[in-house]
């Protein structure tokens, strides 16, 4: 990776985040849709040490585990896993951004990078507790690293991270596999 295009992941990310931080600095501490309640009350669970108690249609694992570790970490509010899903989504970005330039052009990862960091629907994501956040995350970084294997990039361990991030967001909303 040269200096100029990590200034542009940099860029990338300073502007995806930016624009997600100020998006959840308008939410109120609480939850506005009943799927996220029910994600929020696994994740206590959790954090509490009661185990993962979930309905049928909410066993997907991996929200509620974020969620559990950032109850735990930093209290029962949720501005930290919004903050932490800000990071996420802003990360997505670069992915996109780095996939796009080696698969395509540098041009082409720019445009994708920077159209994703504005994109409406993208910057929601990070003030709800929706499996789409965490899984857009996984899929990209997966695909990150299978674009650095298909280019030469990278070797084994590339391709045997990317199997195990491809495991992690089938766990994250299993109807994608």
């Amino acid at each position: 990776m040269t200096r100029h295009s990590a200034r542009r992941g940099w860029a990338i990310f300073a502007l995806a985040l930016l624009l997600r931080l100020a998006w959840i600095a308008t939410l109120e501490d609480r939850l506005k849709w009943p799927d996220e309640e029910e994600y929020a009350a696994i994740g206590r669970r959790l954090a509490a040490g009661e185990g993962f108690v979930a309905s049928s249609y909410r066993n997907a694992p991996v929200l509620p585990a974020y969620l559990g570790l950032a109850f735990r970490l930093f209290g029962d509010g949720y501005m930290a896993p919004r903050v932490g899903q800000a990071i996420l989504g802003a990360l997505t970005c670069v992915l996109v951004y780095r996939t796009g330039s080696l698969l395509v052009s540098p041009a082409v990862g720019l445009v994708s990078g920077a159209l994703l960091a504005v994109y409406p629907p993208q910057i929601y994501l990070a003030g709800v507790f929706y499996t789409s956040c965490l899984e857009t995350f996984l899929y990209a970084w997966c695909l990150a690293l299978v674009a650095r294997v298909l280019c030469g990039a990278g070797g084994i361990a590339s391709a045997g991270l990317s199997g195990v991030i491809l495991g992690l967001a089938v766990l994250t909303r299993p109807i994608a596999l």
